[in-house]
């Protein structure tokens, strides 16, 4: 008796086992079809199987970042901010989910806490844009008006990528914002 009880048990956990590879792996389905509909700019269908895939599998950072996208987009901010927390929760050194909770905070004008958060991604040596995280961090500083330090960040940018022509852009603003026109129109015309 005690020997067909431990089959059961044994064979039960092995149904479940399985139950739950097959959900993570529909969860991932959805989850690569949201995510093609979101680069597609397909948001309500990228919104709809993100859901999906946040369902089989609420521990998925990657799922809880894209959903952020996909309600950033729609400018459901709530929500966005939500599901880029949530990742962040999952992982914290998410540096992807970082920047795009900072860029949310840029667009509703929390320009400390955009700051904050990209700050933390510049210093994240495996992030493949580093670039495009000093671009971000120095147009927080610029919407704070400080524009020394957003000058180091745009800087700091075209030190990495010569042909970043956002930062030439942002950087002959600063420039123009701190009377500096000859500069101002020098790093306009490159970026032209």
């Amino acid at each position: 008796m005690i020997r067909l009880a431990f089959l059961f048990l044994l064979l039960a956990s092995c149904a479940t086992s399985k139950k739950l590879s097959n959900s993570k792996e529909l969860a991932e389905l959805h989850l690569s079809l949201g995510t093609t509909h979101l680069t597609q700019k397909n948001y309500p269908a990228a919104l709809r199987e993100l859901l999906e895939a946040e369902k089989l599998d609420p521990s998925n950072s990657i799922t809880h970042n894209n959903l952020g996208l996909a309600y950033f987009v729609r400018s459901d901010f709530v929500n966005a901010k939500k599901h880029f927390k949530t990742a962040l929760t999952l992982k914290p050194d998410y540096s992807d989910a970082r920047g795009n909770l900072g860029r949310l905070h840029l667009e509703i004008g929390n320009y400390k806490l955009a700051a904050i958060e990209f700050e933390l991604v510049t210093k994240d040596l495996l992030y493949p844009a580093p670039e495009k995280a000093f671009v971000n961090l120095g147009i927080a500083y610029f919407s704070l008006k400080d524009y020394v330090i957003a000058e180091k960040q745009f800087i700091a940018a075209i030190d990495l990528n010569k042909d970043y022509c956002d930062a030439y852009v942002f950087l002959g603003r600063t420039y123009y914002e701190q009377k500096s026109f000859v500069k101002a129109a020098q790093r306009l015309d490159y970026a032209s």
